[in-house]
């Protein structure tokens, strides 16, 4: 293993560390999700991290990062792991951890794998669990089935009911194609008069890179950026309740309100992220960019992870994606935007963001209607 080159990481952007997502199974899943990124590729060949990389990555990530810091479990479907495998998470964090550490855990799933046992661990280690659910059945169905072609909608509410019952409550993932927002009113009055939600957020599909062959018509337009957004917006509004948030319309709203953004999309935070793979390889920027940004990557069995955040290969790739098109630098909404998520910028991410024009124009619509309803903090 090399030697250390520096003392402290290179931190690229407003943070205080850089997240790791760590994809323990790889691309591995149990459901063929038609708009997953990883539609393409195997998703049935079983792979999982081993405990000795598991222990590498973990001790030497709390070597770096100091208090507050937080790990986000993904796949594929991160449950296939099993159980066993997460028990050795916490006990490898508990092993590890500094006085200084407040260690926070959250996994996202399909939501088809919850059981008792997983609902009560969750609940003992005080973990966050998002749960993928794009709506109503029939809305959630079209695109989310299982390899035998089954919609897994009864499934995942199942689950979402099983975590309650615990004491867990869920937080929801909904992803939004073309064809799934003629349902966004009827899925709103789903989530917050049947499923009770106070808060989810939204996924956009957008296949910028043209690597899904199934739905090519479902990547959303700027007017269909504008139409959701709106109709959310709206729908929130007339709802009058304070405490219900909708991540994705509330990262706007803050921002037009003076306030930093609590999403990554619109506060120029994309480089506080890392991807760690099953194998250990490490990649020092969002999962969302591994396919832009491969020359980065390299293997925590081979070099230190302070080595391979402040690779120069690293910092030059993070300054690429920090930079902003010339008409950003002059735009009125730059800092409730700074060029939108990186990931699905026209031409690579120093190119301008996919949905510049409906960000624009919701932005716009937004700060006017917070001033009818005289809203300023």
């Amino acid at each position: 293993m090399s030697k250390l080159n520096y003392q402290k990481p290179i931190l690229t952007c407003p943070s205080t560390n850089i997240t790791p997502i760590i994809t323990i199974v790889g691309e591995n899943c149990n459901i063929k999700c038609d708009y997953c990124f990883f539609h393409h590729k195997n998703q049935v060949q079983k792979e999982i991290m081993s405990i000795d990389v598991l222990d590498l990555f973990i001790t030497q990530y709390l070597e770096l990062f100091d208090g507050e810091v937080g790990f986000f479990w993904h796949g594929g479907e991160p449950l296939l792991a099993g159980i066993d495998f997460f028990n050795h998470i916490v006990r490898i964090q508990e092993e590890r951890k500094k006085g200084s550490h407040k260690i926070h855990n959250s996994v996202q799933t399909n939501g088809t794998l919850i059981t008792d046992e997983w609902a009560s661990f969750f609940k003992k280690h005080n973990w966050g669990v998002g749960v993928s659910l794009d709506g109503v059945e029939e809305c959630h169905n079209k695109f989310r089935k299982d390899n035998a072609g089954i919609g897994t909608y009864h499934k995942v509410i199942t689950a979402i009911n099983l975590l309650r019952t615990h004491g867990v409550t869920p937080g929801i993932l909904q992803t939004i194609q073309k064809s799934s927002l003629k349902y966004i009113k009827d899925n709103f009055n789903f989530l917050i008069e049947d499923l009770k939600l106070k808060f989810w957020g939204m996924n956009i599909y957008d296949d910028v890179a043209g690597l899904n062959d199934i739905l090519t018509d479902e990547s959303l337009s700027n007017d269909d950026y504008f139409y959701l957004y709106k109709t959310y917006f709206d729908l929130w509004l007339d709802k009058g309740d304070s405490e219900l948030v909708i991540r994705e319309v509330d990262a706007l709203t803050f921002g037009l309100l003076g306030r930093m953004s609590r999403s990554c999309t619109n506060s120029g935070t994309c480089t506080s992220f890392m991807t760690v793979n099953w194998d250990g390889t490490v990649t020092p920027a969002c999962e969302r960019l591994v396919s832009q940004c491969s020359d980065i990557a390299k293997s925590i069995k081979d070099e230190h992870l302070i080595n391979i955040i402040n690779d120069k290969k690293r910092i030059e790739f993070a300054s690429k994606v920090n930079s902003l098109p010339e008409e950003c630098n002059i735009c009125e909404w730059k800092k409730f935007c700074y060029n939108g998520c990186s990931s699905i910028r026209l031409g690579g991410v120093q190119g301008k963001y996919v949905y510049c024009e409906g960000q624009k124009r919701i932005l716009s619509y937004l700060k006017k209607r917070l001033k009818e309803y005289n809203i300023s903090h």
